[in-house]
């Protein structure tokens, strides 16, 4: 793709959404991270709102009727090579009922509207916040180095976790701790 969207439109998932629905959904932090990473926001539509969802009508049946049938691969790389040529020669060019035209064509209207994604992607990593409630970091002793992580114990804090890195910094206040 070119782009990315300056709003995603998403139907309450438990998986994105941290807690609520709609207007009161919270977007899990993890979600929050690679929205901000990718220069967009997610907007959570209220429960019971057919008419905002994205359109999909038997979608795994068209693919194992069209893409499927009397196909072979080699292995998954061959897999993901034959869906893309398929997907970029033939059902993006077949128009759909809904949409009035075929994906294609719709994408090219909708390309000079989209923000640009960033040159590099980041590192996949876990985002956790925690507040500190006693001291036992273990072989992540040296990230007390750091001033802000010097008094820890009582703080909120935000670690993200990369493979077998950890890195730590402090965040606001918790509002059931003192200092």
């Amino acid at each position: 793709m070119d782009g990315v969207c300056p709003v995603c439109v998403i139907d309450n998932s438990s998986v994105l959404l941290a807690t609520g629905s709609g207007a009161d959904a919270v977007i899990a932090p993890e979600m929050l991270a690679f929205a901000r990473t990718l220069g967009f926001r997610f907007r959570a539509d209220r429960v019971g709102h057919p008419d905002r969802k994205g359109r999909i009508e038997c979608p795994f049946a068209y693919i194992e009727n069209n893409f499927l049938a009397a196909r072979s691969f080699e292995d998954f790389d061959d897999l993901n090579r034959q869906a893309v040529a398929w997907c970029r020669d033939i059902a993006n060019h077949k128009p759909k009922q809904a949409l009035g035209m075929s994906p294609e064509a719709a994408y090219v209207i909708e390309k000079p509207h989209l923000r640009p994604l960033p040159d590099a992607l980041p590192l996949v990593y876990e985002l956790l916040e925690r507040v500190v409630a006693r001291l036992c970091l273990g072989r992540h002793q040296p990230l007390l180095r750091s001033r802000a992580l010097r008094r820890p114990i009582g703080r909120r804090l935000q670690a993200s976790r990369r493979d077998r890195s950890m890195s730590a910094a402090r965040t606001r206040r918790s509002p059931f701790t003192r200092g």
